[in-house]
């Protein structure tokens, strides 16, 4: 007990002096601090937004930090790129004036220095879908709430008016403070869409395939916590009819699995090593969005991948087996239906129709996915970093 409480006033004191020392240590304006994932990952906006400045601003004195040992130990490690809970970061974060982030204030390590002294800059992970705010019904997440603290001094960048409404309403941030630039993730594919490249060079690269591929399909569910076998969530899935289909059609079936299901599937799945059912995990593609314009087919459920696919403007099947106990438990911030052009398959059968009606009418739904991408992606010109970057480097 005595031990247990010298333990909380000695962390106590050490948080009162780091915070004191983040307040009189003068910050430098071009020094900026990049993490995303609570440390985690070595991905997503953040990384995109890192990687430009390496290339375009070397002016800049960025940093980026992360526990992804992948990257920390590579022999062509960047100097840049510094473990997340480390002396060093400490040194960076006190001399930072701009931090950006993806998922929350954990984000970046020492959270306790992220008070007054710092802009944050919030990039997103995706166009938010799912509820996360006050009105979950579960409650209030922790990493809500903390950003709603920092709320005057938290900058956020979208790609559209709809999504300013949303960032407005469930983290209070200022409508002048949300910026309509794009994202760094969307403006790699954009370009990569752009080249229109339609050999699958990346796919090839993985995977080395013998055979010509005829369609190309991704298939990214969200987390289900509640799911055994977080594969297909049909009650009539049928693993030989579908292997079967694929062969018939000459079409290849990638899997991206959530983070968080990625362990319990690999469990009771293994790596799937089927001829065309290829498991696309965070080691062979870290960021989805880097290849995402190489699948013929994204079929998803409640993720909001649909959203960036929807630049891609190719068809989208969207699973809803599950959708009555999803729309119970946490709930969209926009109509599901009204946000979604594409078949629906409720049950396996469905789902095997809705395939064909893909491969043979690609364009059936072209129409509400053009009116929905020029609602979502309202800024989409393949300069978002840049237009990030001129706004970030105004501020003082």
């Amino acid at each position: 007990m005595f031990k247990n409480l010298i333990k909380r006033i000695l962390k106590k004191l050490i948080t009162i002096l780091l915070y004191i020392f983040d307040l009189i240590i003068p910050k430098k304006n071009n020094c900026l601090l990049f993490g995303s994932r609570a440390g985690q990952q070595y991905g997503d906006n953040s990384r995109f937004l890192f990687e430009w400045i390496r290339e375009n601003r070397p002016d800049l004195d960025v940093y980026y930090l992360t526990y992804d040992k992948k990257i920390l130990v590579s022999e062509d490690k960047d100097e840049r790129i510094i473990p997340y809970h480390s002396m060093n970061a400490l040194k960076k974060l006190l001399r930072a004036k701009k931090i950006f982030i993806t998922h929350g204030i954990g984000d970046m390590p020492y959270q306790s220095l992220c008070k007054r002294a710092h802009e944050i800059y919030y990039l997103g992970h995706g166009i938010s879908f799912k509820r996360t705010d006050l009105a979950t019904k579960g409650g209030i997440p922790k990493k809500t709430m903390k950003l709603k603290k920092h709320s005057r001094r938290l900058y956020a960048f979208i790609s559209s008016g709809i999504e300013r409404l949303a960032l407005h309403t469930y983290f209070g941030i200022p409508y002048n403070q949300i910026k309509i630039t794009g994202t760094p993730r969307n403006e790699l594919l954009w370009k990569n869409i752009q080249n229109k490249n339609n050999d699958y060079p990346k796919l090839h690269n993985i995977f080395s395939f013998q055979n010509k591929i005829q369609k190309t399909i991704l298939y990214a569910p969200t987390y289900l916590p509640e799911e055994e076998n977080a594969f297909f969530s049909f009650d009539d899935f049928n693993l030989e009819k579908l292997k079967q289909f694929l062969e018939k059609n000459n079409l290849f079936l990638f899997l991206r699995m959530h983070r968080n299901d990625l362990q319990r599937y690999r469990k009771t799945n293994g790596d799937l090593l089927y001829d065309r059912i290829k498991l696309l995990d965070f080691d062979l593609i870290p960021d989805i969005n880097s290849i995402l314009h190489e699948f013929d087919i994204l079929i998803t459920d409640f993720s909001s991948i649909f959203f960036d696919y929807f630049l891609v403007d190719r068809p989208i099947i969207y699973i809803t087996s599950k959708l009555e106990e999803y729309m119970e438990k946490i709930g969209f911030y926009f109509d599901y239906d009204n946000v979604t052009p594409g078949p629906k398959a409720k049950t396996f059968l469905e789902f095997i129709e809705a395939l064909r009606e893909c491969i043979v009418e690609p364009d059936k739904w072209k129409k509400e996915r053009n009116l929905l991408t020029n609602l979502f992606h309202e800024y989409s010109k393949g300069d978002s970093c840049q237009k990030i970057m001129e706004y970030c480097l105004k501020k003082r």
